[in-house]
């Protein structure tokens, strides 16, 4: 999650279909640092309004400057990668969006959510 309304539209998807299967969900965010890292989690995990007491959310904060290249090195310590579709069409796309960068480049299982509504 980057903290966007379209991000945490992807993280409730993924969220749901890892409730739903008995999986534990990892929620994570890229930040610059631990810091920045933790103050998007916790906007993003408060906003969500996670009211399964019986499941635990694990909070991954990966710390690296490009998005796109720490979610696919990450992608190997994930059995499935939910990700919004954010810039995936449109002149976003040929600014190289991250989404597009990370459904390229993640060779695992991975969710695309459609957040174009959102």
């Amino acid at each position: 999650t980057d903290g966007s309304t379209t991000s945490r539209f992807a993280v409730r998807r993924g969220l749901d279909l890892a409730i739903g299967l008995g999986a534990t969900p990892h929620v994570v965010t890229v930040a610059k640092d631990q810091s920045e890292g933790e103050r998007l989690m916790g906007a993003s995990l408060g906003e969500l309004g996670i009211d399964e007491p019986e499941v635990e959310v694990e909070r991954d904060i990966l710390i690296g400057v490009i998005t796109s290249k720490a979610l696919i090195d990450a992608a190997v310590n994930y059995d499935l990668l939910a990700i919004g579709n954010r810039s995936m069409n449109g002149p976003s796309r040929l600014l190289g969006s991250i989404a597009n960068k990370v459904t390229h480049g993640v060779e695992g299982n991975l969710l695309l959510v459609n957040t174009s509504n959102e």
